[in-house]
This record gives C-alpha cells, sequence and structure tokens, in this order.
C-alpha cells in the first residue's frame, strides 16, 4: 500500500478530483489549508499573503499510487503556473482499523 500526498491551490479541486478519478481512484480525504511561500510582501499588510490551499490524502494500491504520479506529472494545467500540483508517495507499513473484524466478539 502507499499513501499519496497531493498539495495544490484551492482553485485546482476540481482539476486534481478529476485526475483522481480518471486513474480510479474514488476514496480520498480533503484538507483545506494555508499555503506560505516567498515572496513579496503585501503594500497593505507589510506581510506575505497566504495561499488558500488543498491537501488531498488517498490510501491506494501500489500500482495506483504510480497512476497517480504519472497523472500529476503529465497535468500541464494549473490555476496559477507559479503554483503546480505537487505529489509525494509514501510507502505504508501498516493499516489497520478501530472497527476491524478481527476485533467482533
Amino acid at each position: 500500500m502507499k499513501l499519496v500526498l497531493l498539495m495544490y491551490l484551492a482553485e485546482d479541486a476540481g482539476r486534481v478530483a478529476a485526475l483522481l478519478g480518471s486513474v480510479g481512484i474514488a476514496a480520498s480525504t480533503r484538507i483545506e489549508a494555508e499555503g506560505w511561500t516567498k515572496g513579496l510582501p503585501s503594500p497593505w499588510s507589510g506581510a506575505v499573503a497566504p495561499f488558500s490551499s488543498e491537501l488531498r490524502i488517498a490510501l491506494v494500491p501500489d500500482d495506483r499510487a504510480e497512476d497517480v504520479m504519472r497523472a500529476v506529472e503529465s497535468c500541464t494545467e494549473c490555476a496559477n503556473e507559479r503554483h503546480p500540483i505537487h505529489a509525494v508517495e509514501l510507502d505504508v507499513a501498516r493499516v489497520t482499523t478501530s472497527l476491524a473484524e478481527s476485533n467482533d466478539s
């Protein structure tokens, strides 16, 4: 199993959902986030403004993770070309749930 994390601007949420759907990933978790990067301070606040971002997490079979990574690599359209979709693939050592069938008494 693999854990795939996708980080992107909120404006790309539909694009990321479609991307996952195109490779057969139907289940994921979406988290709203505040993205920060180096940049010029806003003349209004004197600070760098955060970006409205999202993080999507999916637990997938190994072969599907490869499909997701390839789909992200081949994505050529984003809401802001300076802020592309990022993907991270992590190995998963073990998965369990609180309601596993083996826990039934």
